[in-house]
């Protein structure tokens, strides 16, 4: 029946950015380490409700590709490490990994682009998305299995506008994304179409 103390934290990053002589490739990575304190994670006794934690430790990494392979064609990877603690507390999740955080997380896209002749102003593309294992409860007793997801996307520009339909999870795929208990598990999204417009100034 009380609002929550704020969440007040501390970070340390650090990180390196390299581009070839030629341009065409943009090599990034970082690590860090986030402390929370008064982090909330999943309450085990209570649906839909959180606990306030005495203190959270994040630690990882990040790295990320980005290549032209030609005037037309561009690949993106990405991987990222994520070591998520419960570091202070008053119950048994001492030392226990946060909930619903994955230590893995992976992913692999492609976009090409046509920039003459009759489809000028048309692209396509599409990825390829890891999510790896993680737990669904602040005790760590229920683990979900990684799983992986297909997105796809084509899109049309003109003048400043950009039309672009993604379909998010191409391939329909039914998965668990979360058990917080024995009796409670949750399916992830199923496939989801969006459309927009988006005016560049």
């Amino acid at each position: 029946g009380s609002a929550y103390k704020p969440v007040t934290g501390d970070q340390y990053e650090a990180g390196l950015t390299y581009r070839t002589p030629d341009g065409h490739t943009l090599l990034t990575g970082a690590v860090y380490q986030l402390t929370e304190n008064n982090a909330l994670t999943v309450d085990p006794d209570h649906l839909f409700f959180d606990l306030q934690q005495g203190q959270v430790r994040t630690r990882g990494a990040e790295l990320e590709a980005n290549v032209a392979v030609t005037d037309h064609l561009n690949l993106t990877a990405s991987y990222a490490y994520t070591d998520a603690k419960v570091t202070r507390t008053n119950d048994a999740s001492l030392g226990k990994q946060v909930p619903l955080v994955p230590k893995q997380q992976a992913s692999l896209s492609a976009d090409y682009d046509v920039h003459e002749g009759a489809l000028a102003g048309f692209g396509l593309g599409g990825g390829v998305r890891f999510i790896g294992a993680h737990y669904g409860d602040t005790f760590n007793q229920f683990r979900t299995g990684g799983y992986t997801l297909f997105d796809a996307h084509a899109h049309y520009d003109i003048q400043s506008w950009r039309f672009q339909i993604t379909a998010a999870n191409l391939f329909n795929r039914g998965y668990v994304s979360a058990c917080q208990s024995a009796a409670w598990c949750y399916y992830g999204y199923p496939r989801e179409i969006t459309v927009s417009a988006r005016y560049r100034w």
